[in-house]
């Protein structure tokens, strides 16, 4: 019998490592884009999160950028519900000219997003995702 990919592996022991610094009963919050890395992040904690009774929930941006984006927004937020997290909100937003440029207008509109969802919710994902990535394992 072999076991996951050694990506998933990784992927799944960085976020186990940051799990255990939450008491059980936490709720950890993914920020998911749909990209590949973000996806990856969803699917570890999904799998990991339950089995030290932490609840792995999800939030999708609509940055409302392109043609299509709502529709793009719910394919994403139903891989995370795939992935096993519940629940997964998709949330518009608007994204103001700031002096930033559109990625970095769309950068804040997302972290005020996820700043506004965080209430009461502790986020660990970014952490994991960082120290999996400081690790040189991707």
């Amino acid at each position: 019998m072999t076991g996951p990919a050694s990506a998933v592996a990784a992927t799944r022991l960085a976020v186990r490592t940051e799990l255990t610094l939450l008491p059980e009963g936490s709720v950890v919050l993914v920020g998911c884009s749909g990209g590949p890395d973000s996806l990856a992040l969803a699917g570890a904690v999904g799998f990991e999160a339950p089995k030290r009774g932490i609840k792995a929930a999800g939030l999708v941006v609509d940055h409302r950028l392109q043609a299509g984006s709502r529709q793009v927004a719910e394919a994403a937020a139903q891989q995370c519900r795939d992935l096993g997290l519940d629940p997964v909100e998709v949330q518009t937003v608007r994204v103001a000219r700031d002096g930033s440029g559109p990625e970095g207008a769309a950068r804040s509109a997302r972290y005020r997003a996820l700043e506004d969802t965080v209430q009461g919710i502790i986020i660990i994902a970014a952490v994991a995702f960082a120290s999996y990535r400081l690790r040189g394992t991707r």
